[in-house]
């Protein structure tokens, strides 16, 4: 409709992902993915201003997400990864790694744009399969892993 809508900034939904809205105070509705923390929140509560929505078509459109790769470090993981997320047509804005020098472990952080989540999960999927990866998820904003 006509509602000023919103991509609530804690979970990044994409389309695709199951979507419940919540009508704020003044700010018009703001879509949340449904295992977002504060949707579970207001769930518990039986907020009414809770209520489930569904994605309408908007072409051209991309959305964030914060990825997360775990993988055994070796020489040309980086690139190869970066292939993947070449082939898969998404952007990358925003990257940061860190290697745990005791196991060999690297964890990359992701921040991408992509267009819905069918292009998400094959690209998850692919980074899943670069040799050495022991895991490629999506994660919500702001969550830290453990290591």
């Amino acid at each position: 409709g006509n509602l000023v809508t919103a991509i609530a900034k804690c979970c990044l939904p994409v389309p695709g992902d199951a979507v419940p809205g919540y009508v704020t105070r003044g700010r018009g509705f703001t879509i949340h993915r449904a295992d977002c923390s504060q949707v579970l929140r207001w769930q518990r509560e039986n907020n009414a201003r809770l209520l489930q929505v569904h994605w309408g078509a908007k072409p051209q459109t991309t959305y964030s997400v914060s990825v997360w790769v775990r993988a055994f470090n070796r020489r040309d993981l980086i690139r190869d990864i970066s292939s993947v997320l070449s082939a898969s047509d998404s952007m990358v804005s925003d990257i940061s790694s860190r290697l745990d020098e005791a196991s060999d472990e690297v964890t990359i952080r992701l921040k991408l744009r992509v267009r819905d989540y069918d292009q998400l999960s094959a690209l998850l999927s692919r980074l899943g399969g670069v040799p050495n990866v022991l895991e490629a998820r999506r994660v919500q904003e702001g969550s830290v892993e453990a290591h």
